[in-house]
């Protein structure tokens, strides 16, 4: 009789940071991080500041976007295959590959004389070139002075970019999409009713539609802390409200064989990771257990589909009485969550699957 065969599981990547030790520093500091079907692997040594933001796969390349403290200053980088190119000052979040091209997208620190600080400006870079883009115009009366990139995708030659445009102080927060070098505001569910923010945080190209998630709040400047909070989705510009509580945010989205699905936190507290589809949530599990007194909230920060299966990049934390306890860096597959190893803690920001063969 012959044996059964196994068909082999996919390669599970994960890009994150982690906090380490550092035998030249008085404090533990950041270090940009990927696993690899849960083996931690780290990009950079523990003596610099690193961080990892997004990571993506192609052909026997892994790509990760990120940031490293260079001389006291902010840079914009990515790694390929472990080697390190640095795009300049600012910070990368996201990052996607076509063919031999490399996108990143993030922001540049500009220095605005003006204003004696400097200013966040939404860029993304092709191959190493940078491309600013340009200042989004408000649907309210403020001005926007800061800019940034939270997700790229391309796709049929074009660019597209999605993120936030703020006021000076912050206070005031646009959702913004760019197609290559022109940028329009999103329309917000909550346009009326004080101040109003909208936040879009990832986006998805297929054939000729536009998926974008993001999230709407409104709360007035007499009281900020009575407000209101929904998880949304845009398509092709038309916006859907998924759920609306104080807490709830969308942080990611994908397309699976059954539709679209979003990365969110659901309850009211906005403690509670989930993901939503075809009306359905799907709450993301936890297996750590907090120490006594503590709760435990679970924060998706980026999302993938394979077929059927839905794969969710996070974290899980504890939140004690007066403080926040370690994070655990975790990734999700179909609402189960795997921690990752780390040496004290740290987070997960992107997630990449490849089937077996690819």
């Amino acid at each position: 009789m012959q044996p059964v065969k196994t068909k082999p599981g996919p390669d599970i990547y994960v890009s994150g940071t982690t906090i380490e030790t550092s035998p030249t520093a008085d404090a533990a500091n950041n270090v940009a991080t990927y696993w690899k079907n849960g083996v931690e692997i780290h990009l950079a040594p523990s003596e610099d500041s690193t961080k990892a933001t997004g990571i993506v796969i192609s052909g026997k390349d892994i790509y990760v976007s990120g940031s490293k403290m260079i001389n006291g200053i902010l840079n914009a980088v990515y790694w390929k295959n472990g080697n390190l190119v640095v795009l300049g000052k600012g910070a990368a979040t996201s990052i996607v590959v076509v063919g031999n091209d490399v996108y990143v997208g993030g922001y540049t620190n500009v220095w605005a004389r003006s204003a004696n600080m400097y200013q966040e400006l939404a860029t993304y870079w092709k191959n190493g070139s940078a491309v600013l883009l340009p200042t989004i115009k408000s649907v309210y009366s403020y001005e926007i002075y800061h800019s940034m990139i939270n997700a790229i995708a391309v796709s049929g030659g074009d660019v597209y970019t999605v993120g936030e445009s703020t006021d000076i102080g912050g206070d005031f927060v646009v959702a913004s999409f760019w197609k290559n070098s022109s940028g329009i505001p999103l329309v917000a569910v909550n346009p009326a009713g004080g101040t109003d923010r909208t936040l879009a945080t990832g986006i998805v190209v297929q054939d000729n539609d536009i998926y974008i998630s993001g999230y709407d709040e409104s709360f007035s400047l007499d009281n900020p802390i009575n407000y209101t909070r929904g998880a949304i989705y845009w398509k092709n510009g038309s916006v859907f409200s998924i759920a609306t509580a104080a807490g709830n945010q969308s942080y990611a989205l994908a397309l699976s064989d059954k539709g679209i699905c979003v990365a969110i936190r659901t309850d009211p507290a906005g403690t509670a990771g989930a993901y939503w589809m075809n009306n359905i949530f799907v709450s993301l599990s936890v297996n750590i257990n907090p120490l006594p007194n503590r709760g435990i909230i679970t924060q998706p920060t980026g999302m993938v589909a394979v077929g059927d299966d839905i794969y969710v990049s996070g974290y899980i934390f504890e939140q004690g009485p007066l403080q926040f306890g370690p994070e655990f860096p975790t990734y999700w597959k179909n609402g189960k969550a795997v921690t990752l190893p780390t040496a004290i803690d740290g987070e997960a920001s992107g997630i990449a699957v490849v089937a077996a063969g690819e």
